[in-house]
């Protein structure tokens, strides 16, 4: 599965504190320690775009299917 490293190497990110989104250069570091995450959940049976989702519901908590959709270049009913 190559799900960590078709990602961008920029990245939104939400700060709660202020409200605001920022735009931040992703570590490559991340891509090594996501993998054998993302495999673990595909063999758990859930698809490519459920396991972007899944993380990105990981890292940030609460946000509504619209704003994750964003984040994450997916269609807002497929989220």
């Amino acid at each position: 599965m190559t799900l960590a490293m078709e990602k961008q190497e920029l990245r939104d990110v939400h700060d709660k504190q202020n409200g605001s989104w920022k735009t931040i250069k992703k570590d490559q570091t991340c891509n090594e320690q996501l993998s054998p995450l993302e495999e673990t959940l595909s063999r758990f049976g859930l698809l490519k775009n459920e396991i972007k989702v899944y993380l990105y519901l990981a890292r940030t908590g609460d946000v509504k299917a619209g704003d994750i959709a964003e984040a994450i270049s997916l269609h807002r009913t497929e989220t």
